[in-house]
């Protein structure tokens, strides 16, 4: 988040208040949203299997992904399927 907020020329802290002002949400927040949505396509896609889901979404460890991806839709990866609307946001 320095890098994103030094490339449009505001310190980190004045960067997150105004993002936050905006879009009701945390720059963490608005990125963690993006992970599980794009994890939920690949997944419903079929073009993916869990692990290779975590991993292309940016997850390091298995259990945290899955843990992550159930709380932000309720069921754990491994029961969506292609098609399954389960796991849209």
């Amino acid at each position: 988040m320095t890098e994103l907020s030094g490339a449009i020329g505001m310190c980190r802290s004045k960067f997150y208040q105004c993002f936050e002002t905006v879009y009701g949400i945390t720059p963490f927040e608005y990125l963690h949203r993006r992970r599980m949505e794009t994890a939920g396509q690949l997944i419903r896609e079929g073009e993916f299997n869990v692990t290779q889901t975590a991993y292309a979404v940016g997850y390091s460890s298995l259990s945290h992904f899955s843990k992550a991806f159930k709380k932000y839709f309720g069921v754990i990866p491994s029961k969506c399927n292609k098609g399954v609307s389960l796991c849209s946001g």
